[in-house]
């Protein structure tokens, strides 16, 4: 983040012409689709039966969809 505030500040038409706003949408949908996948698999290798397993997995795939909403 610093390097695109820096090029931004010192040579803008670079900064412009590499597009980074264009890509960062993807990467941050990924760092989702990873932690909603982290959850689920510690819920199930935590869950002592199979509806908690289904509670757990509806609140993330809630939350998922909460986070990665576009306004």
């Amino acid at each position: 983040m610093g390097v695109g505030i820096a090029l931004g500040v010192l040579a803008p038409s670079v900064a412009l012409a590499s597009r980074q706003s264009v890509r960062y949408p993807a990467l941050d949908q990924i760092n989702y689709c990873a932690l909603l996948f982290g959850i689920l698999v510690y819920g199930i290798a935590g869950a002592g039966n199979i509806r908690q397993m289904g509670r757990i997995g509806l609140k993330a795939i809630i939350y998922f969809e909460i986070v990665t909403r576009r306004l």
